[in-house]
């Protein structure tokens, strides 16, 4: 992981991002890491970050960590969960205007 904030694809955006068991979304701030997620993501992209927590308690500590996370990176999220050992899958979108890509409205006068 420590090279992927510097990998590189230029011209390249994606429709999804998943990352299965990766703590360092709600064990520490991940702002590099999310900040290159939202580079990458196209206007209707969405990232999806799935746990396999030890029980309740944990998936609840984990998705209000997590959602905090995104929510100060622009994201709008969504909790998805299943019974033990609980299983969380946070689905996050951002605001339409994340792709550089997509043609842009124009005023009409």
């Amino acid at each position: 992981m420590s090279t992927w904030p510097g990998w590189r694809c230029p011209g390249q955006l994606f429709d999804k991002v998943f990352a299965i068991n990766v703590h360092l979304f709600w064990v520490r701030p991940a702002d590099a890491e999310l900040l290159r997620i939202k580079e990458l993501l196209r206007r209707s992209g969405v990232l999806h970050l799935v746990y396999e927590t030890p029980g309740e308690e944990k998936a609840g500590q984990v998705a209000k960590a997590v959602t905090a996370a995104l929510a100060n990176h622009g994201f709008t999220a969504a909790v998805t969960t299943a019974g033990p050992p609980s299983l969380i899958c946070i689905t996050a979108r951002l605001p339409h205007d994340n792709d550089k890509t997509a043609p842009r409205q124009r005023a009409v006068s």
